[in-house]
């Protein structure tokens, strides 16, 4: 009787708490008018044409604030944005091209409030509902609202595309994000080539140029060669940037003890690190400008890449030379001064093609080619990189040229340099 006595008290302690539980939360949620003029502090504007896009991302604190829960906390991060259409035909707004994996204005009112019931819930719903950004833009109006994306930090790149009768637009903006320090954030680009002379190449020069420089990256004392350098980006950093976060990637926090650390413990419990360091290699005595990554199910999986900014231009856009290649593991080693590093795939043709894939999917590309960048090595005879990593290739590098505006699949050049016959 007396463990019976105990039980039933128990399960009216637990319904009395969940009681308080529900009813705390059905009444917490306060909802106001979004006041622009107080939260809107960083906005950035342009314009092309007939339509007009303002944009700006809310602090952790201000999201707080707004919507009274962390959604940084739950790695999600709103951002404004307002689209003015002057012209005589409607726009649609795609917030897929923001963020594929964008959250909808219902989901977050359920992820952050979905306990509360009656009227509560549907306050809060109808609250959420207003406040969400619309897909259509009527000739003539200005509409303005949330989309709700994955948080990122250091630097968030925001394109939006807009489709009209006649035409597509997108509009790309980058805001510095308070967090962590990110690798390209430690280099000026304004001086990288202060006392160099830039050169301007046509396409037959630039074949040329590209094919002259080294197979691989290298150590820091350029004795050694590491993987090798297989991909050139043609584009300014922005768009290169925007681009490859909007398909999914991530940008690299700079290698510190904290960053090391985490990566350690990601590693052994199996979790995501998004932003992980990537560790430096080099080319013409310089560590990368800026790595990105897109990560698995955890951080020992991942696509990456190293970009270099190089002083060579395209009709005045900047030239990029970097390596790419796909992480299957993490290991410890003595010749990494981290004593971690990751693992790679030993068929690093493969991550070149995908990130050519990835970018035509996108709609971004304009120009697609390849050139000659060192010997071939097949898997019965690899090479090694610089931590002992075996790694074959048919020795071709990836020239992809961007452009910021929608390129259809049948408008794409490929231009006739080598031809990747394995692929």
């Amino acid at each position: 009787m007396k463990v019976k006595y105990l039980w039933c008290s128990l399960q009216l302690a637990l319904a009395i708490l969940l009681l308080i539980f529900i009813s705390g939360c059905a009444t917490t949620f306060e909802p106001k008018p979004f006041d622009g003029t107080r939260f809107l502090t960083h906005a950035v504007t342009k314009t092309d044409g007939d339509s007009t896009v303002t944009v700006d991302v809310l602090t952790p604190d201000e999201s707080i604030e707004v919507f009274g829960a962390d959604l940084t906390g739950k790695g999600i991060q709103p951002v404004w944005i307002e689209i003015e259409n002057s012209g005589l035909y409607p726009y649609w707004f795609v917030p897929h091209r923001l963020d594929p994996e964008y959250y909808p204005a219902m989901e977050i009112a359920n992820i952050i409030h979905g306990s509360a019931s009656g009227n509560a819930k549907k306050k809060i719903y109808d609250h959420f509902y207003d406040i969400r950004m619309t897909r259509y833009i009527p000739p003539g109006e200005t509409r303005r609202g949330f989309v709700f994306t994955k948080f990122e930090q250091g630097l968030k790149h925001l394109a939006i595309k807009i489709i009209g009768k006649d035409s597509v637009k997108q509009f790309y903006f980058a805001l510095e994000i308070p967090g962590p320090e990110m690798d390209f954030q430690t280099v000026d680009f304004d001086y990288l080539f202060e006392n160099q002379v830039i050169l301007d190449l046509d396409l037959p020069g630039l074949r040329r140029e590209l094919e002259k420089l080294p197979c691989c990256t290298t150590d820091a004392k350029g004795m050694s060669f590491g993987d090798p350098l297989n991909l050139v980006i043609v584009g300014d950093r922005m768009l290169v940037m925007s681009e490859l976060l909007s398909c999914g990637w991530n940008l690299t926090e700079t290698i510190r003890a904290g960053s090391v650390y985490k990566m350690i413990l990601s590693s052994v419990f199996g979790k995501r690190y998004l932003t992980a360091p990537v560790s430096p290699l080099y080319f013409q005595s310089r560590q990368q400008d800026f790595a990105m990554q897109k990560t698995r199910s955890d951080i020992n999986r991942r696509n990456h890449l190293r970009l270099w900014l190089s002083p060579l231009t395209v009709e005045g856009r900047p030239v990029w030379i970097g390596q790419i290649s796909r992480d299957i593991g993490i290991k410890f080693t003595t010749k990494s001064p981290y004593l971690v590093t990751h693992e790679i795939s030993p068929n690093v043709d493969e991550a070149r093609h995908y990130i050519i894939e990835e970018l035509i999917a996108s709609h971004s590309v304009e120009m697609v080619g390849y050139v000659r960048g060192l010997e071939p090595a097949s898997h019965r005879a690899p090479r090694q990189n610089l931590t002992g990593d075996d790694y074959f290739t048919d020795g071709l590098r990836a020239v992809i040229f961007l452009q910021d505006r929608y390129i259809p699949f049948n408008e794409i050049t490929w231009l006739e340099w080598e031809n990747p016959e394995n692929w």
